[in-house]
């Protein structure tokens, strides 16, 4: 099974080897490093995805308040929960999340972890 390609935003814990990984398979990723965004807030980073409709991915748990209790705008959060930060395991995670799925709803919240993927769909607000 082959995922569409995704639009994302890596947030500045992406590693640069887990953002050319998804290039190389064709994912649109544009990287906050690249951009000069490092350091700047979270919230920053989430309307920046929303604007420009894309997953925000990230090591950080953070966007997934933002987005559900503070409920922020949002495209999207890739939530990654590797045993180590390293590439090498954030790289391991992303093979196995974007073996198992063809499509991902806009809005979707997903948890990746070991030997497991959580996605909250977005609800339908009346």
């Amino acid at each position: 099974m082959t995922i569409n390609p995704l639009r994302l935003v890596a947030d500045e814990n992406i590693p640069p080897a887990a953002v050319r990984f998804l290039r190389e398979l064709g994912h649109d990723v544009t990287d906050v490093k690249e951009l000069g965004l490092i350091g700047v807030e979270d919230r920053r980073i989430l309307e920046l995805g929303f604007r420009e409709s894309r997953f925000v991915l990230s090591l950080d748990s953070d966007f997934g308040r933002l987005a559900i209790a503070e409920e922020r705008p949002n495209a999207g959060i890739v939530y990654l929960r590797p045993e180590r930060p390293d590439a090498g395991s954030v790289i391991r995670l992303l093979e196995r999340f974007l073996a198992s799925i063809d499509t991902l709803a806009a809005g979707a919240i997903v948890v990746i972890e070991e030997g497991r993927a959580r996605i909250r769909l977005p609800s339908a607000k009346s």
